[in-house]
């Protein structure tokens, strides 16, 4: 090749090379510009990398606030800490679990597109897990630690009425357990939460027979109108508010909430300073009685942000999904601890000994119990899913 046809091509391709790394840049530059949840999700498998982490340390955050309240119950400890400088960060907790939830399964749903299938996942995440704690509290923790005759506690009504937590019908107590505890008599305060979480699925299938689930502008308007329903009785009749939590109309807006944020996620940026803004707009909001709905979308927001963020998590923690087991054993352990060690009637020593125990027992949960329940969705949806789905109470 002539010399100064080779010095012409070579100018031609460093041209062409320039291009292409301004355009390369270019694209660089667009995809930081647009970073959102949809393609953090997409990069990671339709998986948040934060998610898991996230639904662990709201897990561990509900069995340290319960620490106080069982450790100290009758010493008003608690009462003084949720009306503190705390107490917008502990009402979030519960609602962003439920909103994470919401997130979640509105994927789940949106794959099967079937409500049969969704039903059925759901119910292969919540019972098996669920219907083991109940029974295991019935039938070994009651007659353990029971002041009652073992004759007297296996006929008393309690005790039967206490398996229709499975089902959602809630139950606290069982007879003779826990009757000198702080906290007396309470087996499980957590299972509180099943009604609002079956309500939950409820709604959930309703959307999905009315095809609004489909259709995010139709989901917008209800979310919407049900957002305003809410803030007028908030605002107006203290709905779904007392002095230490939000109660279940909070939690099924938190869900709602969570549904709308997965079908806008492309649309919802990943950025420091908004979440820094969202933050601080939660806190303001819920530091006072009557703003419930005021500080939904920035929950909503903190909590798609988090679940996006490569949070960390220990090798140990991350061979399964235990924080439904933590949340399902932690309560009955903490007051077990407290009945039998009366030593541990201090809430950090309570909560030091109690995470290690529901942790121990929700990785046994999860490895014999969950995962083995949840390997049957195969047969409910004729494929595996992207998504491990998963329960938050």
């Amino acid at each position: 090749m002539p010399r100064w046809l080779r010095a012409d091509v070579e100018q031609r391709a460093d041209v062409i090379s320039g291009f292409r790394d301004l355009s390369e840049l270019g694209d660089q530059r667009a995809s930081r510009d647009q970073v959102n949840v949809k393609t953090i999700m997409d990069r990671h498998d339709g998986v948040g990398p934060g998610f898991d982490s996230l639904r662990l340390g709201l897990a561990f955050s509900v069995l340290l606030i319960h620490s106080f309240t069982v450790a100290q119950y009758d010493q008003g400890l608690s009462l003084r800490l949720w009306n503190g400088p705390l107490r917008p960060l502990l009402l979030a907790i519960l609602p962003m679990f439920f909103g994470l939830s919401g997130f979640l399964v509105t994927g789940s749903a949106m794959r099967t597109r079937s409500m049969k299938a969704f039903l059925a996942l759901r119910l292969l995440r919540l019972l098996p897990a669920l219907s083991v704690e109940v029974t295991l509290s019935a039938l070994i923790l009651g007659p353990l630690l029971t002041v009652l005759p073992l004759r007297l506690y296996f006929t008393d009504p309690l005790f039967f009425a206490y398996f229709g937590n499975i089902i959602g019908h809630v139950q606290f107590f069982l007879p003779g357990l826990f009757a000198t505890a702080p906290m007396a008599g309470v087996v499980n305060l957590n299972l509180w939460t099943l009604t609002p979480e079956y309500c939950c699925y409820g709604f959930m299938l309703f959307l999905m027979a009315s095809s609004a689930l489909f259709d995010r502008q139709k989901m917008t308007i209800i979310a919407g109108i049900v957002l305003g329903i809410l803030g007028v009785g908030n605002s107006l009749f203290d709905l779904a508010e007392t002095d230490t939590m939000y109660g279940a109309p909070v939690l099924l807006m938190s869900f709602t909430m969570g549904i709308v944020a997965y079908q806008w996620r492309e649309r919802i940026p990943v950025h420091g300073g908004v979440f820094a803004a969202a933050a601080v707009a939660l806190y303001g909001a819920w530091s006072f009685r009557g703003t419930a709905v005021l500080g939904l979308i920035p929950l909503t927001y903190c909590m798609a942000y988090l679940g996006v963020q490569p949070l960390p998590r220990s090798k140990l923690l991350s061979q399964g999904d235990y924080s439904y087991g933590i949340y399902l054993y932690g309560f009955p352990i903490q007051q077990a601890l407290v009945f039998l060690f009366p030593a541990l009637k201090i809430w950090w020593a309570l909560f030091s000994v109690a995470a290690l125990v529901a942790l121990a027992i929700a990785m046994a949960s999860w490895h014999f119990v969950e995962r083995p329940a949840l390997s049957l969705k195969r047969i409910v949806t004729g494929r595996r899913e992207a998504v491990l789905d998963r329960l938050e109470p």
